[in-house]
C-alpha cells in the first residue's frame, strides 16, 4: 500500500512538473528604481542652446539627449512611435567588471542576480525601443559572450515573428586572454521583419572581386544546366556575341578556340577538359557583361565575373573592424578624454550600411550613445554619399561622459579639429598608422582633419512628481511639453508668440502652431497668422483628454492638423509604463 501511494505521488509530481515547463527565457525580474520612478512623475527634454550647433541650414536635425535612456526612451515613445528607421545599441556587457550600475550599484561577477538584473535592465529598454521601430524598421544590438545566447532569447521573445541574425566580428585581433580560449570577437545581433529583403548588398571597396564565370563544385557539370553551356565571343576583349546551347553529342574541341579576325570564343571547359557550365544563362549573362573580363590565371586565359557587390556574410573580419585602431586610437585623435572600449567606426558604420540601402533620409536611434561613434558613423556616411540621415543619441552623464566626451566628439566631428597628440606619439607618426583609416581626411601637415557639418541639438531631460496625472497637473504641465511637440513635428524655430500661442517652423516651410491655454486670444491671433502665412499647420491645442475643439478655426479648416495635449503624452505614460 506503501508503494503504490508513493507512486502514485511520484506521478502526480511528474505530470505537475511538466504542466508548469516554459519553453524559452525565464528570469527573475529585478525592480529598476528609474522605471518606479514613471509611475508617479512625468520627465519632459530641455533644450541647451549653447551647445546648439547649425552649420548646414537646410540639413537634418541631429539631436543629443543627456539622459537615463529609460527617461528618454518614455519621452520618444510620445514624439517617435513608429517613426525610428534603424536601432544601434552597444549596451553593457556585464562581463563582472563593473561596467555599468544597477539601482547605482555596480553589479559585479559576484552578484547573484547578474544576469537577471542584466536581463530586467534591457528587457525594459527593449520594451520601449519596440515602439519606436517603423515597420520596417530593423534593431541592431552588439553584444559578447557573457550576455550573447541570453540576450538571442531575449530579442525572440520581445520580438516575435522577427527574424533574428547573428554576425560574429573580429573586433580584437589580438585576442582577451582567457583560462583557455583567446577571444577576439564580439556578436551582432540583426532583428528585421520576416518575409522580405532587409539586408543589402556589401559594397566590394576594391576591384579585386574577379571570380571565374565558370561554375565549380557541387553541381557544375554541363549536365546540371544545359541552358548554361553555351560559347561566349569576345572581340577587343569585350562581348561581341552570346551563342546558344549546342545539341548534346556536340563537344567542343578547348575551352578557348581562336578565329582567324581576331575573335576568342570560350566554352566552360575546365583545366581537366571536362564540361561545366556557366554561372548565368545567357539573357541573364547580358544583364552583368559590363562585368565580364579576360584574364590571365596562369598561362590560361580566363573568363572572369568582377563583383563590384556581394551578400553581406555572418562572419566579417579585417583590420578596418579592430577597436584598437579605429576605436580607441580614433577617439583619442578626436579628444583629450580617455574612454574604454570604444567601437571601431567601420564596425558601426558597416552595420547601418547593411540595413540602410538606398535610404538617404532615415532616422537611426542609439539610447546607449557611450563615445557617440554611432553619431560619427552617421555624419560620416552622409559626408561620403550625399544622404540626410539625421541621428538621435540618448547617454547619461555617469562619469561626466556625456559633457566630456560624446558631446566634444560630436562637436569636433561636425565642426572640424586638429588631431590631438598621444602621448609622446608624434600627430605625423600617428597618421601614418592610420591611413587605412577613411575618416582622417586632413587638410595638410597641420593635422587638421575636415568636419562634416551638420546640425545638431542638446536636450536634457526634467522630472516633476505628480502622485495622480489629475487635470491641474495636465494644466501645469503644458509649457514643459512644447519642446516634445517641437521634435515631435521637426520645428524648432520659434517665428513669433503671443500670450499663450507658440508658432514654429522648419526649413522644409513646415509650421506648427501651440495653443497652451484655453484662451480664446491666442486662438484669434494663431488663425491670423494662420491666414498671413497660408501654409499648412499643425496645431496642438490644450485639452484635459483627447477632445480636440474645433472652435474659432473654421476660417482655416483646410490649413490645419488639429491635435490635442498633453492628454496623448500622458495616455503613452499610463500605457507603457504603468
Amino acid at each position: 500500500m506503501i508503494s503504490f501511494i508513493v507512486k502514485t505521488q511520484e506521478i502526480i509530481l511528474k505530470k505537475n512538473d511538466n504542466m508548469n515547463k516554459s519553453f524559452g527565457l525565464i528570469w527573475e525580474d529585478k525592480k529598476e528604481d528609474v522605471a518606479e520612478e514613471c509611475k508617479d512623475h512625468y520627465h519632459y527634454f530641455i533644450d541647451d542652446e549653447s551647445k546648439c550647433i547649425n552649420i548646414d541650414s537646410d540639413g537634418p536635425t541631429n539631436i543629443i539627449i543627456q539622459s537615463d535612456n529609460y527617461h528618454a526612451l518614455s519621452i520618444l515613445s510620445c514624439t517617435h512611435r513608429n517613426k525610428i528607421d534603424i536601432i544601434y545599441i552597444d549596451p553593457p556587457y556585464n562581463n563582472g567588471k563593473k561596467d555599468w550600475k544597477y539601482n547605482n550599484n555596480y553589479v559585479d561577477a559576484n552578484d547573484c542576480y547578474r544576469h537577471s538584473k542584466w536581463l530586467s535592465f534591457m528587457n525594459r529598454r527593449l520594451i520601449l525601443a519596440k515602439e519606436l521601430l517603423a515597420d520596417d524598421g530593423v534593431l541592431i544590438c552588439t553584444i559578447d559572450r557573457h550576455e550573447t545566447a541570453r540576450l538571442s532569447l531575449l530579442l525572440e521573445q520581445i520580438f516575435p515573428g522577427k527574424e533574428v541574425s547573428r554576425v560574429t566580428i573580429e573586433h580584437n585581433p589580438r585576442g582577451v586572454q582567457g583560462d583557455n580560449f583567446s577571444h577576439t570577437n564580439e556578436d551582432a545581433y540583426f532583428v528585421y521583419p520576416s518575409g522580405g529583403k532587409y539586408i543589402g548588398k556589401r559594397k566590394r571597396e576594391s576591384d579585386n572581386g574577379l571570380s571565374n564565370l565558370r561554375n565549380w563544385g557541387g553541381e557544375s557539370s554541363r549536365s546540371d544546366g544545359k541552358n548554361c553551356f553555351y560559347p561566349i565571343y569576345f572581340k577587343d576583349g569585350k562581348i561581341s556575341e552570346i551563342g546558344n546551347s549546342p545539341d548534346d553529342d556536340f563537344h567542343p574541341t578547348s575551352a578557348c578556340i581562336e578565329h582567324g579576325d581576331g575573335t576568342l570564343e570560350f566554352w566552360p571547359i575546365d583545366n581537366k577538359g571536362i564540361e561545366k557550365k556557366w554561372r548565368y544563362a545567357g539573357e541573364s549573362l547580358l544583364e552583368v557583361s559590363d562585368l565580364i573580363q579576360i584574364n590571365a590565371v596562369g598561362n590560361k586565359k580566363q573568363v572572369q565575373i568582377l563583383k563590384k557587390e556581394d551578400k553581406y556574410k555572418t562572419v566579417w573580419i579585417g583590420k578596418k573592424y579592430d577597436a584598437g585602431t579605429h576605436g580607441t586610437k580614433l577617439l583619442n585623435s578626436i579628444i583629450d578624454v580617455k574612454f574604454p572600449y570604444p567601437k571601431s567606426i567601420h564596425a558601426v558604420e558597416e552595420c547601418l550600411e547593411a540595413v540602410i540601402h538606398d535610404k538617404d533620409n532615415c532616422t537611426i536611434l542609439d539610447f546607449f550613445g557611450g563615445s557617440g561613434t554611432t553619431a560619427h558613423a552617421v555624419l560620416e556616411l552622409n559626408k561620403k554619399d550625399g544622404g540626410n540621415r539625421s541621428f538621435i543619441l540618448c547617454t547619461n552623464n555617469e562619469n561626466n561622459i556625456c559633457e566630456e566626451v560624446t558631446y566634444p566628439r560630436i562637436r569636433n566631428v561636425i565642426e572640424g579639429y586638429k588631431v590631438k597628440k598621444s602621448g609622446s606619439e608624434k600627430v605625423n607618426t600617428f597618421l601614418e598608422n592610420m591611413e587605412d583609416n577613411l575618416f582622417l581626411e586632413c587638410d595638410d601637415k597641420s593635422s587638421k582633419v575636415k568636419g562634416t557639418g551638420g546640425n545638431l541639438r542638446f536636450f536634457t531631460v526634467g522630472t516633476k512628481k505628480a502622485e495622480q496625472f489629475t487635470e491641474d497637473v495636465k494644466i501645469d504641465s503644458t509649457d514643459n511639453f512644447i519642446l516634445t511637440l517641437c521634435l515631435k513635428e521637426d520645428c524648432f524655430d520659434e517665428i513669433a508668440s503671443y500670450k499663450f500661442c507658440k508658432i514654429f517652423k522648419n526649413t522644409e516651410d513646415k509650421c506648427l502652431g501651440i495653443i497652451c491655454d484655453d484662451d480664446l486670444d491666442s486662438i484669434k491671433f494663431l488663425v491670423k497668422e494662420i491666414k498671413k502665412i497660408n501654409k499648412k499647420f499643425v496645431v496642438y491645442i490644450f485639452s484635459y483628454d483627447s477632445y480636440v475643439n474645433s472652435e474659432g478655426f473654421e476660417d482655416v479648416s483646410d490649413l490645419v492638423d488639429l491635435n490635442s495635449y498633453p492628454g496623448f503624452i500622458f495616455d503613452t505614460y499610463g500605457r507603457l509604463l504603468r
